[in-house]
């Protein structure tokens, strides 16, 4: 593949743009359980907080099948979407907004029955018991709106609204909060913390679900035959099998890690644990978000057989990520001991305790966003049980091995350097199951599994808009047709380039010059060209049609004319907010 262009700045701004909203909206879901911990040890003490980390395992189980459902449903259908096949996205999420209705009622059914002997088996005494009964009752009661809420936030951003997703669960963190604070000063103690977790989810949802149901909406439910119901559910639990066995993991490994800690280091251990996951689970809006917001990009340009747009996308987000969690790092590391105080522990010991476990905590989430953006990259390409493999690995086998191990030989919080060699163990594992592929087909090439195609001659560029600029692309498209040697007989790849870029440039950007991306595919006698451009919606396939109609003699319609009669299919698009035409042209030398 010869690559005579390689700007990647507008694929970067595009990526950048969806991580802010991703990392931002999964930051106002993660925050209030930060958030409610910090409240209730500053209100309660360090019983609700071990309460509180016991009973997480029903939270993590009911956004387990959040992600279960909706990340698989939203991931077949970015691929869908991909392929321009609106009618299949639909499908999927018609069955993501079902099944995110159904199964938490059924789980939350079961659990309420039988509650007191799961409070049993999670270990908790008498005392523990009274404190969180109710507590527990309040949280399978809302476990609906825990699962419904991934269903939004998941098929908002693929449909190109992630802002709209970004302030719905801003709002639900914040609310979250401020619900939570005036409860606990009401005493209503741990069933307040519940109650106020519950309606600022079930807002949110309600929020989403209008936004999703609108007719702005480029994604219609659609209904599904008799013979496809099973298939196409099966498809999208199989594509969210990873992140849902990600929180699966989460739900035993808490369980587990809270008995294991318990019995070698007690309650005081359980309390500093409990402030370690805290740390976690706030700091998953950026250690997911990542992952989450590459995704669906990657899905899409998955769907249409683009590689070098997988490997910018994949890039950008490791480039960004690295920046950003190695800034939390250091933060944290810095200002440990505050963290502690500010859970309510005044014990200097425990304060020591819990300031090594929030350092060694801080730097094992640099290694864990690198392992879960390659987790939801090998989602989004269909590597389901490479996928799902390293997720049981990282979240739960590799955690139980190491910790287990350490505490047998080291019974001190030390065994928190077990979270940081966890991800590099799996890290190396995921880099040998790479080379393992590359060795079985020698047409993959990378850690990212993208094909060689190396008969494909590739173009890649960016214009700002302006007339100038198009007409300098243009130029650079000669250069590249001229030195590849691409000709085709009835074919002008410049003038296709020219008309398309001046043509959406006039009605998307106007004065806003942010930028046109072009990319050239030349593989045998195929030619496709893409073009992206952000600014006002313009369809121009469906322009064209009602130019023609009217019999109109605009400039544009004569450029489009020419582009009409050299194209063997002309698609249009609006992807993540996006304006994407994709003109595919057969060859004759």
């Amino acid at each position: 593949m010869k690559n005579s262009i390689a700007d990647g700045k507008y694929v970067q701004n595009t990526l950048i743009k969806h991580e802010m909203a991703t990392i931002v909206a999964v930051l106002g879901v993660t925050i209030s359980t930060f958030g409610n911990t910090l409240f209730a040890g500053r209100f309660l003490g360090k019983s609700a907080l071990a309460a509180m980390n016991i009973l997480s395992s029903f939270t993590f189980l009911y956004a387990m099948i959040g992600c279960l459902v909706s990340v698989g449903a939203a991931s077949k259908a970015a691929v869908a979407l991909g392929k321009h096949d609106y009618e299949m996205a639909g499908k999927y999420e018609k069955v993501a907004f079902g099944l995110s209705i159904i199964i938490p009622t059924i789980i939350s059914a079961i659990c309420l029955i039988n509650l007191r002997w799961f409070m049993s088996f999670l270990g908790f005494d008498s005392e523990l018991y009274l404190m969180s009964v109710a507590y527990g009752k309040v949280v399978l009661v809302g476990g609906i709106f825990n699962t419904l809420m991934y269903f939004p936030f998941n098929f908002l951003r693929i449909a190109g609204r992630a802002k709209y997703s970004m302030w719905i669960f801003s709002l639900m963190g914040v609310l979250d909060l401020i619900l939570v604070y005036v409860l606990l000063s009401l005493g209503f103690g741990l069933t307040g913390v519940a109650m106020g977790n519950v309606l600022s989810m079930m807002i949110a949802d309600f929020i989403g679900l209008a936004f999703i149901f609108s007719k702005k909406s480029n994604i219609r439910m659609v209904k599904l035959g008799k013979k496809e119901i099973v298939p196409i559910t099966g498809s999208a639990l199989y594509a969210g099998s990873a992140s849902g066995l990600n929180n699966l993991c989460k739900v035993f490994r808490t369980i587990w890690l809270n008995s294991l800690v318990l019995r070698f280091l007690g309650t005081d251990g359980v309390s500093v644990l409990a402030i370690g996951c805290a740390i976690i689970n706030f700091a998953s809006a950026a250690v997911t978000g990542f992952g989450m917001a590459m995704y669906p990009l990657v899905g899409i340009l998955y769907g249409e057989h683009d590689s070098d747009g997988q490997k910018k996308v994949m890039n950008g987000s490791l480039k960004n990520s690295s920046v950003v969690m190695i800034s939390l790092g250091i933060v944290l590391c810095i200002f440990a001991e505050n963290v502690a105080m500010a859970f309510g522990i005044t014990e200097p010991e425990l304060i020591g305790q819990a300031a090594l476990m929030i350092r060694l905590v801080a730097i094992s989430l640099i290694p864990a966003t690198y392992m879960n953006e390659y987790i939801y990259y090998y989602t989004a390409i269909g590597e389901n049980v490479a996928a799902m493999t390293f997720t049981v690995l990282h979240s739960f086998i590799l955690v139980v091995l190491m910790i287990s191990a350490h505490l047998r030989i080291d019974a001190s919080t030390w065994y928190g350097v077990e979270f940081i060699l966890v991800e590099l163990v799996d890290f190396a594992i995921l880099w040998g199951y790479s080379k393992y592929k590359r060795a079985k087909d020698h047409n993959l090439k990378t850690i990212l599994l993208t094909p060689k195609r190396s008969d494909e001659i590739f173009f890649s560029a960016v214009s700002s808009g302006t007339y100038d600029d198009n007409m300098a692309l243009v130029e650079k498209v000669e250069d590249f047709c001229r030195d590849n040697k691409v000709s085709f007989k009835g074919i002008r790849i410049p003038m296709v380039v020219e008309e398309i870029s001046i043509l959406m440039a006039n009605h998307c950007l106007k004065e806003d010059y942010s930028g046109i991306d072009v990319k050239i595919s030349v593989l045998r006698n195929t030619i496709i060209v893409r073009t992206r451009c952000g600014g006002e919606m313009f369809n121009p396939v469906t322009w064209f049609a009602h130019e023609e109609e009217i019999d109109s003699d605009s400039e544009e319609l004569f450029g489009m004319r020419m582009v009409d009669k050299m194209a063997t299919d002309i698609r249009y698009t609006q992807l993540f907010g996006l304006n994407n035409v994709i003109v595919t042209m057969e060859g004759h030398s």
